[in-house]
């Protein structure tokens, strides 16, 4: 049978499973400041020895306050220690400036254990590791743990060791994982729900996400549920992606994309706002240029009209579609130019009137739509002069016959 010496300035109290220390002689007292008497033995700076069979414990009536057990554990509230030190109750640490609280541990396993917050419910059901510390080395490798050992709740890694399942956040050279920060998401087992992701929201509408990542990998901005890798929506405005020139939060440096009634946007405003296109990060050369203007440019960066193209363009059909077409040419009102006074302006002038000179278009180019109606109109014109020229021919073969039958009379 075990014995535990009790003693307490209160009271000295028995145990039908400890020995009794109950006679005068075997007595608590204290001769001087510096020693104290346990029975007939003087103990000199508080020097007790336990042996292999005895316990020491400090009580108030039943309440045990103190317990040292022979295998030195030490309880506070129990009198079953099961570590080296027990607490059974509110524990209350008071530090001055400067002070810290430090626990450190011995062997090169620094993903063991250092503090352990052990959550039991009513039933005796342990949630193992509610709250836990570990991984404490020379290098200054730390793991910051919430919830169960194997299936953390959420987790912050550090060292060399690193966690399995449900959510948390990772950084190290051991297990499965990359070395840098990494993030980690599983759903919970017993409530899996119909999908698992991180998101974060912010007052004062908490049930918006302003942004979620999905466990497939899909990106959400504005959404809780994005259907693409990534998925901008539920924005009160129609700018969705916002990209932002210089160190300035002025809205004149601010490039948007952003969507309207199925409608893909790109905001510039910008006096001068422009969206091109480049062959590369340090390309100058602008492959497609679009002006605020609405003016576009594929190989031009200063388009001066609603398409500039410098280079060949091929088609398999171009529509070009203008008013002042030249059916006008056949109205009885018009007025040919005599082919006497045409003949004189092509000699000096060297190209039809009104039709671009060959100067003219090298400098200024050439009007698709309008010279089409030009050349029709000298076609019609070409028309016009044939179908007079033959009234002639006709008028003459009439005149010619009628000479030939006066003669033959």
């Amino acid at each position: 049978m075990k014995r535990i010496l009790l003693f307490c300035p209160l009271l000295i109290a028995a145990s039908s499973s400890f020995g009794q220390i109950t006679t005068a002689q075997n007595g608590l007292s204290q001769p001087n400041a510096s020693t104290v008497q346990l029975g007939g033995t003087l103990l000199q700076h508080t020097n007790i020895d336990l042996g292999s069979s005895y316990n020491l414990g400090i009580l108030k009536g039943t309440a045990n306050y103190f317990s040292i057990l022979n295998n030195g554990n030490v309880g506070i509230g129990t009198a079953t220690p099961g570590v080296r030190f027990h607490v059974n109750g509110a524990t209350h640490i008071n530090l001055n400036a400067g002070e810290f609280l430090q626990i450190k541990m011995a062997g090169p396993q620094n993903w063991n254990r250092g503090i352990d917050y052990n959550i039991t419910d009513a039933d005796g059901v342990s949630n193992s590791y509610g709250f836990k510390i570990v991984g404490y080395n020379n290098d200054g490798n730390r793991i910051l743990r919430f919830n169960h050992y194997n299936t953390s709740g959420m987790a912050f890694g550090g060292g060399n060791y690193s966690f399995e399942n449900r959510t948390y956040f990772n950084s190290g050279i051991g297990g499965p994982y990359h070395s840098d920060l990494s993030f980690y998401l599983n759903q919970n087992t017993q409530n899996p729900g119909t999908e698992t992701g991180i998101k974060f929201y912010t007052e004062p509408n908490p049930t918006v996400p302003l942004m979620s990542i999905m466990q497939g990998g899909n990106v959400g901005i504005g959404t809780g549920s994005p259907t693409a890798k990534l998925s901008l929506g539920n924005s009160i405005t129609n700018v969705k992606l916002a990209l932002w020139e210089g160190t300035t939060d002025n809205q004149y440096y601010r490039t948007g994309l952003g969507i309207a009634a199925g409608q893909f946007r790109l905001f510039v405003p910008r006096s001068d706002n422009r969206f091109s296109f480049l062959a590369s990060e340090n390309a100058t050369d602008e492959l497609l240029t679009v002006l605020g203007t609405g003016n576009v440019g594929i190989g031009i960066s200063t388009p001066q009209t609603k398409l500039a193209v410098n280079g060949d363009i091929t088609a398999k059909k171009v529509k070009v579609t203008q008013t002042g077409w030249a059916d006008y040419v056949f109205h009885p009102t018009y007025k040919l130019r005599p082919l006497p006074e045409l003949e004189q302006y092509i000699n000096k002038q060297q190209h039809l009137p009104e039709i671009p000179s060959a100067a003219e278009v090298e400098k200024n180019g050439i009007d698709l739509g309008n010279n089409q109606a030009l050349l029709l109109k000298k076609i019609e014109e070409l028309t016009l002069y044939v179908i007079d020229l033959n009234k002639k021919v006709q008028q003459q073969q009439e005149e010619i016959t009628r000479l030939k039958q006066q003669s033959r009379k």
